[in-house]
């Protein structure tokens, strides 16, 4: 992978195992919270993304994602359930 030039290496499977071979774990968990009246004033415009599209096309990892994407599904594949209780 080093004289490849590759940025990063991620393996997906065997839970608690890869660390035994110089791998870490690398996902960490992160929350949002933001009250519901608050995210209902907001007024989205789609002006801003083609910079953004522009700015991440050569970057390893970047992900430019189709006009029709509509987000993650809930929960993940590593057991972590969604949290969708109100706080």
């Amino acid at each position: 992978m080093q004289e490849q030039d590759y940025d990063a290496s991620v393996l997906f499977g065997i839970a608690n195992f890869y660390h035994r071979v110089g791998f870490a774990t690398c996902f960490p968990e992160h929350g949002v919270a933001i009250d519901t009246r608050e995210a209902e004033r907001v007024q989205t415009s789609l002006r801003g993304f083609g910079r953004y599209e522009w700015e991440n096309q050569q970057r390893t990892a970047s992900v430019v994602r189709p006009r029709g994407w509509h987000g993650f599904p809930m929960g993940s594949g590593f057991g972590v359930p969604a949290d969708t209780s109100d706080r």
